[in-house]
């Protein structure tokens, strides 16, 4: 493959490293992947915290009703 340069008219010699472009794109796929799913964690993990309190004061309402109905 040769590129051509539009200043010099010439061709130029082609690519001295064309697999260290498709490691780059591959390690940008990767890294794009990876934020993405860092996201999708971190959004599961707040959303477990909230299930997690709403269970808690499910619970507790139970309990006192629980209660409320013993007495």
């Amino acid at each position: 493959m040769r590129v051509f340069n539009p200043l010099a008219g010439t061709k130029l010699e082609a690519p001295r490293f064309p697999h260290m472009l498709k490691l780059a794109g591959i390690l940008l796929a990767l890294m794009i992947l990876f934020g993405i799913l860092g996201f999708v964690v971190n959004v599961a993990g707040a959303i477990t915290k909230v299930a997690f309190f709403v269970c808690l004061i499910a619970l507790a309402v139970s309990l006192v009703m629980r209660a409320m109905k013993k007495a």
